[in-house]
């Protein structure tokens, strides 16, 4: 239910600023604490690698001269020929009337204002001080949202697109500023079991069948080579771990940016031991690698790669998710965050689907008579959601 927020009014400064360098990074980094996806350090990364693709906006916020939020944007073009591509390919039925569209959106670009990182699932790129009341951080999302328009928009339409809000609060831009909700593919998510002290423990709560099958892909994978790379040979390898993770994005139904060459290299000088790259290695070929972060006993899947034609004869993205399971209970990690696609797939190793709160405004009128039935049919591809565990968890 939406808040009346009639008799409530706060006025705000926003300081805007498109570079890591300009911000004040102190107050930043104690208003996003410890989430280190958005502290400065993983954003100025993210900055320096990818100008040529996307540009950037940092907001501080105050209320009555305290620091009250943190929020920036990436400002990217979307293209839409991919994005009725992509609603033509998961609803095939209801998307007839994408095809008459194609080809007049073959070159065409909208400017879009994406809240967070698009490199990171989990960042929604919106961060409040401590017992900020729901009431402000609603006026201060529309606040928000009415000037990073007017700062943007350069005498052109612009989309907006906040990430993974709050039910509550997305509401509240739908009623007050004309957003509408935006469904995307689920985050995934495994919480390991105390009781879990070892893979077998682990697979010994899997109901017959879906042992069965573990234990199958684990038998058709058994000649994978698995390799933890150290820095000298994340940089040795660079150019295949670039190779192998293009196949994916290009793989991919829907991609708004693609990683830039040097982000593994960076990412683990910052992160060192919390950053691990494991290629796997088949009659010595790299066919696949995997990127994770280790953070507060908590395992963040992050990008992959992978030789298609051999995932065909061999279960080796299978083999990847098992992996993911097994260094956390070695680890101790608590949670696992698997990210978006292949949702069916990681239902079978005992993730369960996180919905994605996204809302979207678009300014540009033509685009607006079509945008409701695009939203309609936008979203995760249906699925079956596999329970392999005996009891529910």
């Amino acid at each position: 239910m939406v808040q009346n927020l009639s008799s409530i009014s706060i006025s705000i400064e926003i300081e805007c600023c498109s570079h890591i360098s300009e911000l004040n990074q102190e107050v930043w980094n104690q208003l996003v604490g410890n989430l280190f996806y958005a502290r400065t350090s993983y954003l100025e990364i993210i900055e320096e690698l990818n100008q040529e693709q996307m540009q950037f906006f940092y907001l501080l916020i105050k209320n009555n001269g305290n620091y009250c939020a943190a929020i920036y944007f990436q400002k990217l073009p979307f293209l839409v020929k991919n994005g009725l591509n992509n609603l033509k390919e998961r609803n095939k039925k209801q998307c007839n009337w994408v095809s008459p569209f194609l080809g007049f959106a073959k070159n065409v670009k909208l400017p879009l204002l994406k809240s967070g990182n698009i490199f990171f699932t989990e960042d929604r790129g919106v961060y409040f001080a401590n017992n900020i009341p729901s009431e402000m951080k609603m006026l201060i999302l529309n606040q928000v949202s009415d000037y990073i328009y007017t700062q943007c928009k350069e005498g052109h339409s612009i989309s907006i697109m906040w990430s993974n809000l709050s039910s509550q609060d997305g509401q509240h831009l739908q009623a007050m500023n004309g957003f509408q909700s935006l469904y995307t593919e689920p985050n995934m998510i495994l919480d390991l079991h105390p009781s879990w002290k070892c893979f077998d423990d682990y697979l010994s709560d899997f109901s017959s069948k879906y042992r069965i099958r573990a234990k199958k892909v684990l038998s058709q994978s058994k000649n994978l080579v698995i390799q933890q790379l150290n820095i000298d040979e994340i940089i040795e390898a660079e150019s295949l771990l670039m190779d192998l993770y293009t196949n994916v994005a290009n793989n991919a139904s829907f991609n708004l940016a693609y990683l830039s060459k040097g982000y593994f290299v960076r990412m683990k000088q910052l992160y060192e031991d919390d950053f691990v790259v494991k290629v796997y290695w088949l009659d010595n070929k790299m066919i696949g690698f995997t990127s994770s972060l280790y953070m507060d006993n908590q395992h963040y899947v992050h990008f992959i790669g992978l030789d298609y034609d051999a995932n065909l004869h061999v279960p080796v993205y299978h083999r990847m998710l098992f992996e993911y399971v097994r260094d956390s209970i070695d680890w101790g990690h608590k949670r696992i965050y698997l990210g978006r696609t292949a949702t069916e797939i990681k239902t079978t190793i005992g993730a369960i689907a996180i919905e994605m709160n996204n809302y979207l405004k678009i300014s540009n009128v033509w685009y607006l008579t079509w945008l409701p039935s695009m939203l309609d049919s936008f979203g995760s591809k249906p699925y079956i959601e596999r329970r392999p565990f005996k009891t529910a968890r």
